[in-house]
C-alpha cells in the first residue's frame, strides 16, 4: 500500500523533505555512495568508441569488397599472355537499322533504341572461346580458320524466346572496332568486331579485316 495517498500533502512534503535531507547526510558523510548521472566525457566517449566501431566496419568491409574484385580478376581468363586484360570494359558501338549496338570487352553487349527507350542486354562475359569460319587464303581457296571468340550468355529474356547471347569474333585490325552485327537464330547473336589485340607479333600494319556490309 502507498501510505502517502493517505497522509495530507503537508505532512507529504515535510516528510519528504526530512528523508532527502537525511540522505543527502548520509552521502556526504560517505555512508552512502552518490548516486553517479550520466556525464558528458562519458557520453562522448561512448559516441567516439561507437564511430570507431562504425569506420572499422566500413574499412572491413571495403577490404571484403577489393578482395572479392581481386580474385575475380585473378579467375578472369584474360587470353594468352594477358592480351586482353587492357581491353576490358572498353566499349564500341556501332548503328545499324533502328538500333546502335554497343560491346563492351569481357563485360557486356547492348542494344539501343535510337529512338529513346531502355537498352537490351544482349549477354554477359562468360569467358573466351574460339569459332571455325571459312576464309578465302591467298590461293584463292576456301579454307576453315579458327577464330578468337568471346561468349556472353544470360541476357535478357526474349519473348517466348530463349535469353539473349551473343558470340563475339575478333579479327586483326588496326583499331578496336564492330564491322557486322548479325541475329543468327532468334535472340542469338554475333558481332565482327576488329581490334589490335589478337594481330600476331610479326603481322604487318596493313594487314587488317577487310570491310563488311552490316547484317541488322
Amino acid at each position: 500500500y502507498r501510505l502517502a495517498a493517505y497522509l495530507p500533502p503537508s505532512l507529504v512534503t515535510f516528510i519528504e523533505g526530512k528523508v532527502n535531507a537525511v540522505v543527502s547526510f548520509l552521502e556526504t558523510t560517505g555512508y552512502l555512495p552518490r548516486k553517479e548521472e550520466p556525464s558528458t566525457s562519458e557520453s562522448k566517449a561512448v559516441a567516439e568508441a561507437r564511430e570507431a566501431v562504425q569506420a572499422a566496419e566500413k574499412s572491413l568491409e571495403d577490404l571484403k569488397s577489393q578482395l572479392k574484385d581481386h580474385k575475380a580478376d585473378i579467375d578472369t581468363d584474360y587470353g594468352v599472355a594477358s592480351i586482353f586484360r587492357a581491353l576490358k570494359n572498353v566499349c564500341i558501338s556501332k548503328d545499324a537499322g533502328e538500333y546502335t549496338y554497343e560491346h563492351c570487352f569481357l563485360d557486356q553487349t547492348k542494344q539501343i533504341p535510337k529512338k529513346g527507350g531502355s537498352s537490351v542486354r544482349m549477354g554477359s562475359f562468360a569467358g573466351l572461346g574460339s569459332v571455325e569460319v571459312d576464309e578465302l587464303n591467298e590461293a584463292g581457296e576456301i579454307v576453315p580458320v579458327q577464330k578468337i571468340s568471346l561468349k556472353y550468355t544470360r541476357g535478357q529474356g526474349c519473348w517466348n524466346g530463349p535469353a539473349r547471347s551473343t558470340t563475339v569474333v575478333l579479327e586483326c585490325g588496326e583499331e578496336n572496332e564492330i564491322l557486322k552485327i548479325a541475329e543468327d537464330e532468334k535472340c542469338v547473336y554475333s558481332m565482327l568486331v576488329t581490334t589490335p589485340a589478337v594481330c600476331a607479333g610479326g603481322e604487318e600494319p596493313g594487314n587488317v579485316a577487310p570491310r563488311r556490309k552490316d547484317e541488322l
